[in-house]
């Protein structure tokens, strides 16, 4: 068994995990796997930006290197620095294995591997990073770093284009995003005839819902649009609620009877290598809700993923082709029902969050004797 793993996060995950424990039934997915360790006896913590004083606000000087850095290379020089701190690489050397999540912690953390401030064994769960390499300067630095840890990403195609952009690193995984099958259920009583709306959900800035207005029409029945991001509509067949994880606006209960009374699900998002949307449309997924969802290069499975099957798949910024949808799945209820079902069957068979913990655990054995044998 592993010594001591620590799952470093943004913050938030310490909060929802204590509101969630006594509360009782939780979605578990967005602890990447902690939990199922946890549960499984594994000596597991969760270490966040609060336990780092990485949002403690900075100086102006720090702020502007803090800008070109990223601008340039892609690192957060104040987060750097803030790590740097001897309480911090106290904190951090308690561990054998950190696990750790966004890109910008991810680089960070890479960093101070590099250069020898951390020398834990290292796991980043990215998504997204190809969008980070926007320039020659900040691919190459990426790049360089990535190869002083492993990296997992959650997307099939996002490994293709690294493994494809990369001269070499062999340290670049697929690990499957998974959802709580056994919080996200299908509804035990029949929706198809009661359900009144269809619904979207999603807060990230690759979220296209200017596209998804503007595709509804006023003979649809009502839209509702679950976000934080500040978008407005005049329709009245548009409802749009706040909503957001991590302050729990809506609780998970809620967010669960949403989807399960939809008549379906649609994530209309911008062209993008990030899978934007995953973890909503497995969720849907996991109700046996039928999604429409754009054709973004950051499907994360297109093989598994069979359009006109599990999903319906549809054009980025695509105003016509995005209405026309909507109106056959309307008109066909039945085979919207079938999508569901089988959408289901597929989440139930390969994206479910005990998979993520059994891969995660699997890489942090694998990193742990790997450094066993080179000692």
């Amino acid at each position: 068994m592993p010594d001591k793993i620590a799952f470093i996060f943004k913050k938030g995950r310490k909060s929802r995990l204590s509101q969630n424990t006594s509360t009782g039934k939780f979605p578990s997915e967005f602890f990447y796997g902690y939990v199922q360790l946890k549960a499984q006896g594994h000596d597991v913590s969760i270490i966040d930006e609060f336990d780092l004083n990485l949002v403690n606000k900075s100086n102006k000087v720090v702020r502007a290197i803090d800008h070109l850095t990223y601008s340039y290379f892609g690192l957060h020089f104040k987060t750097i620095l803030t790590l740097l701190s001897r309480k911090n690489l106290n904190t951090l050397n308690q561990f054998s294995t950190l696990v750790v999540t966004t890109n910008s912690l991810g680089f960070a953390f890479s960093f101070l591997k590099k250069f020898g401030f951390i020398k834990q064994n290292i796991l980043f769960i990215g998504m997204g990073v190809c969008d980070l390499m926007n320039n020659s300067v900040r691919k190459k630095s990426l790049e360089w770093l990535l190869k002083s840890i492993r990296t997992l990403v959650i997307s099939k195609s996002e490994l293709d284009y690294l493994n494809n952009t990369f001269i070499k690193n062999d340290e670049i995984y697929y690990i499957p995003f998974g959802v709580d099958t056994n919080f996200w259920l299908p509804s035990k009583k029949d929706t198809t005839k009661e359900s009144k709306y269809v619904l979207s959900i999603g807060n990230d800035l690759n979220r296209d819902y200017a596209t998804l207005i503007s595709s509804w029409e006023d003979f649809f029945p009502l839209l509702k649009i679950i976000t934080s991001l500040p978008i407005s509509s005049d329709k009245n067949n548009i409802e749009i609620i706040s909503g957001d994880w991590r302050s729990q606006l809506l609780s998970d209960n809620e967010m669960l009877e949403l989807i399960q009374n939809a008549l379906f699900v649609v994530i209309p998002l911008k062209p993008t290598m990030q899978p934007a949307g995953q973890s909503v449309c497995l969720q849907s997924m996991a109700c046996s809700k039928a999604v429409v969802i754009s054709n973004i290069a950051g499907i994360w499975d297109k093989a598994e993923l069979i359009d006109n099957k599990i999903i319906k798949l549809i054009p980025c910024n695509n105003i016509d082709f995005l209405s026309k949808t909507i109106q056959t799945f309307l008109a066909n209820p039945k085979k919207v029902e079938s999508m569901g079902k089988e959408a289901r069957k597929i989440v139930e068979k390969n994206y479910y969050v005990e998979t993520m913990a059994e891969s995660i655990l699997f890489f942090v054995e694998e990193s742990i004797q790997h450094q066993n044998n080179v000692i």
